[in-house]
């Protein structure tokens, strides 16, 4: 029996793919006796794992897939299948920031990827480390504590010469785990897995992660500026831009690809940028790309990064708005002549939009105004870097409600039924969207015409949203449409009756927290609050346990 078939055989005699530990089969039972109970030894495919009792004839009527059903699905098909699994994985890995579900999601992927291989006979279905590359990056980038120790728990693994079935690491693998510790804020265990990938090269010789010897003809393995770039991401994102900056340094004075290369630039600038005492820092560092380019390093011109990294810098400043917008419009302006590397994306946007958001008195026409300038960019030249996504749409909006302007309830309406109307699943209408604009509306301070206009608009997304989530919204929302009774009707029986029927509800559905009830307190006549809580917030009255038994 060859080895592939003798693969199947054990899938379907027994073999269990256990999740211990994330993203590896845990171990291939082999069968030393037939019938009955098989006596098994394990031999490892990923994270050891402890060897359960199995019921080989229950488990192979669990498996959906077996060597007859792939007897029919042709070469070409399973490489259709295969394109389709990269895909999905490098969704998890660029989505998995913001879904708490992408990684179980990538472990399903792979699970169905390895049991094709298996059962298939196809080598082309072997999971090679690009796919272990791309679980470790959706570790890296997910918000799970453990997202680092998981991202570093594959590569020992990988490294392990006593693991068969395994695809071994390669220089992304080791830079993916220095991303994951750099996202956990944690630089000393970055500098560890710099540590590690010096030692596995001298120990093994692997080119695939071959780093490079020093230009003085030192024999000593340094790891490349790529590498070393991550590493300044680490000490960035811990709030040492310092440290960042003198790996940075270092890196100048080096040759070869020891040298800083222009990701090291960005990401030294992005270490002073989140701050707004780096603000300075950042502008100087960019001055100095451009020097640096006239000098004849055409590689450190500044692209679309380098503005990106100075604009977050002026965002995080209370006057860097106009600077900040003049940047992008000088980066549209010189797109459009040609020149590639000026294109602004929706980070671009996003930025200068936060640099808005500092001002005492931003501007939501303004506001409304990029968004359009950036969907007219995406609808002109069709880059998926520039498509207004969720997060854009949110940043605005909440912006917006956060203006002086007299409309902002109708700007923001606006843009809630864009979002409704966009027909693309990435960037769906959500019970958040709908509460910025309750939020709009409850902060409208105009003339009793815009302040009835914007009680309208609360009074229909209350109920749309109802009718979005097909029963009563939270306490966040339930709070907020008090808070417009409060500030936009004047006091009047017919206030009382809104503010009852609403606050009922929200008894109702046990959503009653201390915002509900300080705004409750704010939009009620003292006999509505006497009548539906038999005394006064302000004497401490009790409510009934049941009004919050939905709080979470």
């Amino acid at each position: 029996m060859n080895f592939q078939n003798q693969l199947i055989t054990l899938f379907l005699t027994g073999v269990f793919l256990d999740r211990v530990h994330g993203f590896l089969p845990a171990a291939v039972q082999l069968q030393r006796s037939w019938g009955g109970m098989p006596v098994v030894e394990q031999t490892h495919l990923g994270v050891a794992a402890s060897t359960p009792t199995i019921n080989s004839a229950v488990d192979s009527e669990d498996y959906e897939l077996s060597v007859e059903d792939l007897e029919d699905v042709s070469f070409e098909e399973l490489e259709e299948k295969k394109a389709q699994w990269m895909a999905d994985l490098r969704l998890c890995a660029r989505t998995s920031a913001r879904d708490p579900d992408a990684v179980a999601r990538a472990q399903s992927i792979f699970d169905e990827m390895f049991e094709a291989y298996v059962t298939s006979e196809e080598t082309s279905m072997w999971p090679e480390v690009d796919v272990y590359n791309l679980l470790i990056e959706t570790h890296a980038y997910s918000k799970a504590e453990d997202g680092g120790e998981e991202a570093e728990r594959l590569l020992s693994r990988m490294e392990d010469e006593s693991v068969d079935f395994i695809a071994r690491p390669n220089l992304s693998t080791y830079m993916g785990v220095i991303d994951a510790w750099a996202m956990r804020k944690s630089p000393e265990r970055a500098q560890g897995v710099v540590d590690r990938l010096r030692t596995r090269y001298e120990e093994t010789g692997d080119e695939s992660i071959q780093p490079t010897a020093d230009a003085s003809g030192d024999e000593s393995i340094q790891p490349t500026a790529d590498v070393m770039n991550k590493l300044i991401k680490a000490h960035g994102m811990a709030g040492d831009a310092e440290k960042a900056e003198s790996i940075f340094r270092d890196l100048l004075e080096e040759e070869g690809e020891l040298k800083a290369n222009y990701k090291s630039w960005i990401q030294t600038m992005k270490a002073y940028a989140s701050s707004p005492e780096g603000t300075e820092k950042v502008s100087d560092l960019f001055q100095e790309m451009v020097k640096a380019e006239r000098m004849g390093e055409e590689e450190y011109k500044p692209r679309t990064a380098a503005y990106n990294a100075k604009i977050k810098a002026l965002s995080m400043t209370s006057d860097g708005a106009a600077e900040a917008e003049a940047m992008l419009f000088d980066m549209i302006s010189k797109f459009r002549e040609g020149d590639e590397c000026l294109r602004p994306d929706a980070e671009t946007f996003r930025n200068v939009m936060t640099a808005h958001r500092r001002l005492k008195s931003p501007s939501g026409a303004k506001i409304e105004h990029l968004l359009q300038i950036q969907d007219g960019l995406y609808g002109t030249y069709g880059m998926e870097d520039l498509k207004l996504d969720e997060r854009q749409y949110h940043v605005a909006m909440g912006i917006i409600a956060r203006s002086r302007e007299h409309n902002k309830a109708t700007i923001v309406r606006r843009l809630v039924e864009k979002l409704k109307n966009s027909n693309d699943p990435n960037i769906p209408v959500s019970e958040r969207a709908y509460y910025t604009l309750l939020s709009a509306c409850a902060y409208t301070n105009g003339t009793p015409e815009q302040n009835f206009a914007a009680f309208q608009i609360a009074v229909d997304t209350l109920k749309e949203l109802r009718e979005f989530l097909g029963h009563e919204p939270d306490s966040a929302c339930f709070g907020m449409f008090l808070r417009a009774c409060a500030n936009l009707m004047p006091e009047s029986p017919k206030r009382d009756g809104v503010v009852r029927s609403v606050f009922k509800k929200c008894c109702a559905e046990g959503h009653v927290n201390d915002f509900v009830l300080l705004e409750f307190e704010r939009a009620s006549s003292e006999a509505l609050e006497l009548e539906l809580l038999g005394g006064f917030l302000a004497d401490d009255v009790r409510i009934p346990k049941d009004w919050r038994r939905n709080i979470k």
